[in-house]
């Protein structure tokens, strides 16, 4: 109560001192341009920001807390903790319209303390991810805040303006999609219900919102229960259907689910503000369309290292446009760059190497444009879903057979089950298991006209398999390379660093296919080779 009677104190000084019916007029046009829709959430997860409705009294700025945990999704099975970033939170003030704010500091129990970074139009913001929401809870606590911040007026001394709040505890249960499995096949320009497992307990102040990304990270269809989604979503349900004709055909969308339980709810009419909190849990995911509109299969050849960044050639239909994204588990996918194939069949793609030196698995998502043909070779794309489970994607011709193949060596290879592309579909999601014990498992789709075929001749950098040879050893075998030419072959480790000449060499024949046996030493154990033309 004490405090409440300084800070009211406070603001009648500044009102005193300031003249506020001058200084309406002159800082009303800063903070007009921000609309309060539109300015949070930028270092948010898709829907994970709270909008604010019409209860705002006229000329009132916002405050917003956030912190909040990420989750991802495969299959019907729990969502598990991201691999990394697993936790994030924001603080975000945007000044009333009758003055501006500057250097808001936001202080909390434990020592936090966030200096926010003022940004045009009367916003001051401060964003942090964190490894996991465990770190995130205990760097934002529940408990005492304050947030203090200073206003100046033309001619006047400045002033100290501060507002105390209190963050109570109240943790939503992780969201879980209820029919991601069938979100996998959603048909073309139809509508579908997106439902997920009820959140018992939820209040009226609580939020559930979801959003839809492309590759492009645009968001191209949104729900919340309060004003931040095109749908609204009521109060308590557990479904909302995505509209008819909302999703192009053949497309991959990211999906993002949000439930934000209410740890703060005040109006403070000292400094002007109306004051929201949120504890939130996010859950993401993907689902895929019918039809083909996406374009036909990607394949992704000629890895090298060029000036500290990691550059391979993207060969695809002409004119169809490719998302890249990559994974160190094959669970987390992350949008790296997209390209658009241009005449010739294949681009190059550059990508920074890897922060922490681990390796990656790359896949291109094709996302339209270009005319697929038929009888092309499937397109696979795996998912963790549990333990010795993964969910393989296959895209490919509609109604044509597939036989899916298992190799733990690129050499002998297992039927594991055929599939069969829908008609009017170009993709089908189907369960295999893996081998347990396996250190490595490759998977391909067989058409009736054979195997895939090698990508085609990419100069100096043609495909290269490595194979354990029956004899001991391992066996190097390119193909698409030059016609009868010689190349010298280099290794490196994980990280694309170094290169290492290797004593052999590899020539090719008059198809520009040649093989050489390396011989079995430690040091070829781990590693990636690559071939330069001599």
């Amino acid at each position: 109560m004490g405090t409440k009677r300084i800070s009211d104190w406070c603001w009648s000084r500044v009102w005193s001192r300031a003249f506020p019916g001058w200084v309406a007029g002159v800082l009303a046009a800063a903070a007009a341009g921000l609309s309060h829709g539109a300015a949070h959430g930028a270092g948010l997860p898709p829907g994970v920001s709270p909008c604010f409705t019409s209860s705002i009294p006229s000329g009132y700025g916002t405050f917003v807390w956030v912190r909040g945990g990420l989750y991802q999704q495969s299959g019907d099975t729990a969502p598990v903790p991201a691999a990394s970033g697993a936790g994030f939170a924001s603080l975000e003030l945007l000044s009333p319209s009758a003055f501006a704010v500057s250097n808001v500091v936001v202080s909390g129990p434990g020592g936090f303390q966030a200096p926010l970074t003022a940004r045009p139009g009367g916003m001051s913001e401060w964003n942090a991810t964190y490894e996991s929401e465990p770190a995130v809870e205990e760097a934002l606590r529940a408990g005492s805040w304050i947030t203090r911040f200073q206003v100046i007026f033309p001619g006047a001394d400045p002033f100290i303006g501060f507002f105390p709040f209190l963050i109570a505890s109240n943790t939503p249960p992780v969201p879980q999609v209820a029919n991601l499995a069938a979100a996998q096949a959603i048909p073309a320009g139809g509508a579908f219900a997106l439902n997920w497992v009820p959140w018992a307990g939820s209040g009226a102040a609580d939020r559930v919102a979801v959003a839809l990304t492309d590759g492009a990270g645009n968001t191209v269809w949104s729900a919340a229960t309060d004003c931040g989604g095109e749908t609204p979503i009521v109060p308590g349900a557990t479904s909302v259907e995505i509209p008819a004709g909302r999703l192009a055909a053949g497309t991959t969308y990211t999906g993002h689910l949000t439930f934000g339980g209410s740890v703060l709810a005040a109006q403070d009419e000292s400094s002007l503000l109306v004051e929201r909190g949120f504890q939130t849990r996010t859950t993401r995911f993907t689902v895929r369309t019918t039809g083909s509109g996406g374009g036909p299969p990607a394949s992704l050849g000629g890895v090298r290292v060029v000036d500290g960044s990691l550059v391979l050639t993207l060969t695809g239909g002409p004119g169809t446009s490719y998302l890249v994204q990559s994974s160190p588990d094959f669970t987390a996918w992350t949008d790296e760059t997209t390209v658009v194939v241009p005449a010739g069949g294949s681009v190059e793609v550059t990508l920074p190497l890897a922060a922490d030196g681990g390796p990656r698995f790359l896949r291109a998502i094709a996302l339209g444009g270009g005319d697929p043909s038929g009888g092309e070779a499937a397109q696979l794309v795996l998912a963790a879903t549990g333990a010795g489970e993964l969910a393989l994607t296959l895209t490919g011709t509609p109604g044509a057979t597939y036989t899916i193949e298992s190799s733990s060596n690129y050499v002998a290879w297992a039927t594991v089950r055929e599939v069969t592309v829908p008609a009017g579909q170009s993709n089908v999601v189907v369960a295999v298991s893996v081998v347990a014990g396996r250190p490595l498992e490759v998977f391909r789709a067989v058409s009736a006209a054979g195997p895939p075929p090698p990508p085609p001749p990419t100069g100096e950098q043609p495909t290269l398999v490595l194979a354990r040879d029956a004899g001991g050893g391992f066996r190097l075998t390119a193909t698409g390379g030059d016609a009868n030419r010689t190349y010298g072959i280099q290794r490196t480790d994980a990280t694309f660093g170094t290169w290492t000449d290797v004593a052999e060499t590899l020539t090719t024949d008059a198809s520009g296919t040649g093989s050489v046996l390396l011989p079995a030493a430690g040091e070829l154990r781990e590693g990636f080779f690559r071939t330069i033309g001599r």
